[in-house]
């Protein structure tokens, strides 16, 4: 996955398959360069990816929080390893979906001067021989995500094994910008992180976004999400200090509304932090915190066939 440095709404995302030349062909311009999730879990066949909002309260004293009720994105097209250039069946970003819905209208509006056309919204996926609503284009509440893992037979699995790997990267994460940050007394910052579930459920982060849009989108349930995410934001950062000033005693898990504290130190190097992702090879959570830096941990790979 190729993308320009500092861009945003998918713009100038690509997909490559065919070697490094056409990579190192971009050489002299400004871009990151990704391994792509190819086996994402999917939903109906159409890959996703979930939006978490994450406050730095404190960068001196590093104060982490995340907001625990994510946004699920899902893509407009069927996931396709056979098709790369459809940007609306790998990119999630809703600017670029936004795209897609413009286009099915057109689509539509053509089809209803003779043809016959659907949009995403009317299409129908069978699902136990009943007709369940396409999830094409849609947004999900992570609520939703986990009464479909519970339908799947993976009941447990969001809360058990998703949510607290997000936590470990998110803080492991801002661990990792802290020694390039500017604390700036009484200050705060919102980042937006996405992240990918692969097929066996292990969450990837793909990209920490400054300055997230926090506009609706003409999403009911974003809209919902955001009025609720700020209110809360409000109650911690500025309610919260009247009443808990001595933010210091705060612990890891303690909640606001639906934030949760991951992380709060007066060093991220401090012998009594717990590591903010545990040393397990195999996933994105394969990350060691050693000081300030996040690093993979040196493994040694164990031959069960004797060679």
């Amino acid at each position: 996955l190729l993308k320009p440095s500092y861009g945003s709404k998918g713009a100038g995302m690509r997909l490559f398959n065919d070697g490094l030349a056409r990579v190192a062909a971009e050489g002299r311009t400004q871009r990151v360069v990704q391994k792509y999730i190819e086996r994402p879990f999917l939903v109906q066949g159409y890959k996703f990816d979930l939006r978490c909002w994450v406050v730095v309260a404190d960068w001196a004293a590093l104060s982490v929080w995340m907001y625990e009720e994510c946004l699920v994105r899902f893509c407009s097209e069927p996931f396709s390893l056979d098709n790369l250039a459809s940007r609306f069946g790998h990119i999630t970003n809703v600017s670029v979906q936004r795209q897609y819905a413009g286009a099915a209208g057109d689509a539509a509006r053509r089809g209803s001067r003779g043809g016959l056309a659907q949009t995403p919204a009317s299409w129908c996926h069978r699902l136990g021989g009943l007709h369940a609503p396409s999830v094409a284009g849609e947004v999900w509440s992570s609520a939703e995500l986990e009464g479909e893992l519970q339908r799947r037979g993976l009941g447990g699995a969001w809360a058990g094994r998703v949510l607290p790997a997000l936590r470990r990267i998110t803080a492991a994460a801002m661990q990792s910008a802290q020694e390039r940050s500017s604390p700036r007394a009484g200050s705060f910052e919102v980042y937006g992180l996405d992240f990918v579930l692969d097929e066996a459920l292990r969450p990837w982060l793909i990209e920490v976004n400054e300055s997230p849009n926090l506009s609706a989108h003409g999403s009911e349930l974003k809209e919902r999400l955001l009025v609720e995410m700020t209110e809360s934001l409000v109650q911690l950062l500025i309610d919260q200090q009247e009443v808990r000033p001595d933010r210091e005693h705060r612990a890891a898990g303690e909640a606001v509304g639906a934030w949760t504290n991951l992380l709060v130190s007066a060093d991220a190097s401090e012998p009594g932090l717990e590591p903010a992702v545990p040393k397990s090879g195999g996933s994105a959570a394969a990350l060691e915190v050693v000081g300030r830096k996040c690093v993979l941990p040196h493994r040694r790979v164990r031959s069960t066939n004797g060679v």
